[in-house]
């Protein structure tokens, strides 16, 4: 058995020194987001303020958002506790998407290159590859705990505990090796490494909507969530360690499982392998249109029915926020005097998080070109009567037409649910929440002009069109909390649109949005046409 495993350490020490400047930005960067709003969070904290804060936490909105209070009394909330509820769940997300995304990187899209094949060809035993991916992985999430943990000790304050800080670290490490452990299962099903990713992320999403609604109506369901287990541990209150005692045991028991099942599969293969094509070719791959369509069909179906149960998902907590407001006198007060319904104001952060979620998938498009240019797959594509300009628009086109259909059907799915759950005495009314999604849809626009000009100009950095997605999000649901700077918090596109349904229409910013990214994609249009094709 232990030759199965021959030259693991060697492997995990080539590893390491291939990826150390990609560990050294991903640990410090993310050390430093996790840990780096304690003051601002203190500031707002303060007297009968964390009381306030107490009150709207409680909402189910807020609860399906971003999880439970871990305690029943505003007099035993923390500003420990406050920082939690703000910050765990978002930087569970991110540290779980980038695990996963390493590890898919190092296991599956290197079967589908060849270099796995390269590297069993020397004295590599059959799991030595991954398990030195997993040990790499560990490393980097250790590493990331306890530099998080030096960081937030280093602020000195007194309302963090250190065992709080500790189990606060420890649950976003365990969350990246959760998103790690579960691409690698996934990877074992697939043939292609965007197949492998894709089913690991609408899992990863799928896992998030169920807690979003068992978290607001049963929380005794949660606690069967895997995704759950990295929040539900209460840092700085009920620093209930046992779950991410569970949470390893599971995950070795998968790593395991997964093992089994990559020993019993050949090499570059999954068990789910892919449909065979027909022997001619069907009308519909006659045109540029048919071809992209088929590449990209499995993202375009799945990310669009993902953010449309997404919406549903969130809809349903509307007839439960209802009853909160009815029965809460003080938080009903505070909404009255401000002369904007609770409804209309959670509708207004659930469509920035519905609206950067739709503009994920016109950017995964777009960068589809460079993807299948770099693999060769358009080689003969170019030497028919295909032009470079018509497959670029034809993209362009069905990059947007998903993202009409995806603000429709997400917003739809939102504002259907949210009027069924509430039955009557309902301020919105569908259009409200169409309109809402459409008042964003520019943003859409923007990044695929962002993502035009790289593919055009830079492609081997079209990636940065994700980070600057991730950037305008985080940006726009912080900015209240930090009390940015107007220049600062202009930098995220997300911030220009008027906060629909809260406010009325604004056509400037739109206009100003649509009309940026529409250049965008003209500039990014002259240098695809012009650039040297890449290969490899």
């Amino acid at each position: 058995m232990s030759e199965k495993f021959t030259n693991t350490v060697v492997l995990l020490r080539h590893y390491l020194r291939r990826d150390w400047l990609k560990i050294a930005l991903w640990v410090i960067g993310l050390s430093i987001f996790c840990s780096s709003y304690i003051t601002a969070i203190t500031d707002v904290s303060k007297g009968s303020a964390l009381i306030g804060l107490y009150e709207t936490m409680k909402n189910p909105a807020m609860i399906a958002l971003v999880g439970p209070l871990p305690v029943q009394h505003a007099v035993d909330y923390t500003v420990g506790g406050m920082y939690v509820s703000k910050m765990l769940m978002f930087c569970v997300i991110i540290s779980m998407v980038i695990s996963a995304i390493h590890v898919n990187s190092r296991t599956r899209k290197e079967e589908e290159s060849g270099l796995a094949e390269l590297i069993r060809s020397y004295r590599v035993g059959r799991y030595a590859s991954t398990l030195a991916v997993m040990c790499e992985t560990l490393l980097i999430n250790l590493c990331l705990v306890v530099l998080m943990t030096l960081f937030m000790m280093s602020f000195h304050n007194s309302h963090f505990s250190i065992e709080g800080i500790w189990l606060f670290a420890a649950s976003i490490g365990f969350a990246g090796m959760l998103g790690a452990t579960l691409t690698l299962f996934f990877a074992q099903f697939f043939q292609s490494a965007s197949s492998s990713n894709a089913s690991t992320m609408s899992f990863i999403g799928l896992l998030y909507a169920l807690r979003a609604y068992s978290d607001s109506s049963n929380i005794d369901l949660s606690y069967i969530n895997p995704f759950s287990w990295t929040y539900l541990t209460f840092p700085f209150t009920k620093n209930n360690w046992s779950l991410l005692i569970y949470g390893m045991i599971f995950i070795v028991v998968l790593f395991i499982v997964t093992l089994i099942l990559q020993g019993h599969r050949d090499l570059g293969t999954g068990y789910l392998p892919d449909r065979g094509g027909h022997s001619h070719a069907g009308f519909s791959l006659q045109s540029v249109t048919g071809l992209l369509w088929h590449l990209n069909k499995g993202n375009i179906l799945a990310w669009i029915a993902g953010t449309t149960f997404l919406g549903v998902i969130y809809g349903s907590i509307y007839g439960d926020m209802h009853k909160f407001i009815t029965n809460n006198g003080l938080i009903g007060q505070l909404f009255v005097r401000n002369h904007v319904s609770i409804e209309a104001t959670f509708t207004s952060t659930i469509i920035i998080v519905l609206m950067a979620l739709v503009a994920v998938l016109p950017t995964l498009l777009v960068n589809k070109l460079f993807t299948e240019e770099t693999r060769g797959h358009f080689d003969q594509l170019f030497v028919s009567k295909v032009t470079r300009s018509r497959l670029f628009g034809t993209t362009i086109m069905l990059a947007v037409l998903t993202s009409l259909i995806g603000t429709l059907l997400a917003t739809g799915g939102l504002g259907l649910t949210a009027i069924w759950s509430i039955h009557k005495n309902f301020d919105l009314s569908l259009m409200d929440f169409i309109a809402s999604g459409f008042n964003m849809f520019p943003f859409s626009i923007l990044l695929i002009g962002i993502s035009s000009i790289l593919i055009g100009w830079l492609p081997r950095i079209n990636k940065l069109t994700y980070l600057y997605l991730i950037y305008a999000a985080m940006l726009s649901y912080f900015k209240d909390l930090l009390d940015l700077p107007d220049w600062l918090s202009n930098t995220s596109a997300l911030n220009w649109f008027a906060t629909m349904p809260v406010k009325d229409f604004d056509i400037t910013p739109w206009l100003t949005i649509l009309v940026i990214g529409i250049v965008f994609i003209i500039i990014g249009y002259f240098g695809y046409q012009r650039r040297d094709l890449k290969i490899g």
